[in-house]
């Protein structure tokens, strides 16, 4: 469900404060206006819809339990891919999974089912809307054969529109690293591309 607050950085400072002040009502408003975002974040870097629901559950618990740590050096959601990027990496020192993709899945949540990573396509072609999909798992499946350190970069860059000092910032690294680490990515996987011969 969307809230009329969805994009408004003001009622994200004062639900913050009531969070710190422990207001549980507060981080619950938090968590449905991020919920979704957080998710779609988690399902790309770990490219599994049951691990990402996992990640994302891990990663709210763990902002509630240090939500009064939380100085403003940066976006709330800036904040949270950090957590999402560390819970992630966690769980792979934990146990290495092989991914999968299932693009046909929901996704329960407070206020009801989602549909995950499914975008408003009905303007396009059966034909088209196929494609489309398959394009998506393709991308997954390829960006899967990258390491973390590049395929996490390079999705919070162009999937979540994050600038370089966010993303430096997310992993404690100099700008000049994570663009260093964006453009190898990018190079990577249009090399995967062009073997692979895919038609994009």
């Amino acid at each position: 469900m969307q809230t009329n607050y969805e994009n408004d950085p003001i009622m994200d400072d004062y639900l913050i404060e009531r969070c710190k002040k422990g207001n549980k009502s507060a981080f619950d408003k938090l968590l449905d206006k991020y919920e979704n975002r957080i998710y779609n974040f988690a399902y790309r870097i770990s490219g599994n819809h049951e691990e990402a629901s996992e990640i994302t559950l891990e990663a709210f618990i763990r902002a509630f339990n240090s939500i009064k740590s939380f100085r403003r050096d940066a976006a709330f959601s800036s904040w949270m891919y950090r957590i999402v990027k560390n819970v992630f990496l966690d769980k792979r020192k934990i146990n290495e999974k092989h991914n999968h993709i299932s693009l046909d899945e929901s996704y329960e949540t407070a206020s009801g089912f989602v549909q995950r990573e499914v975008k408003d396509e009905n303007s396009l072609s059966p034909e088209d809307t196929l494609l489309n999909e398959e394009k998506k798992e393709i991308i997954m499946d390829l960006l899967s054969g990258l390491p973390d350190h590049h395929k996490i970069p390079l999705i919070m860059y162009y999937s979540e529109n994050m600038s370089y000092e966010d993303i430096a910032k997310a992993f404690g690294l100099p700008i000049g690293t994570i663009k260093s680490r964006i453009n190898r990515a990018r190079t990577t996987l249009t090399e995967k591309i062009k073997d692979r011969g895919e038609p994009f």
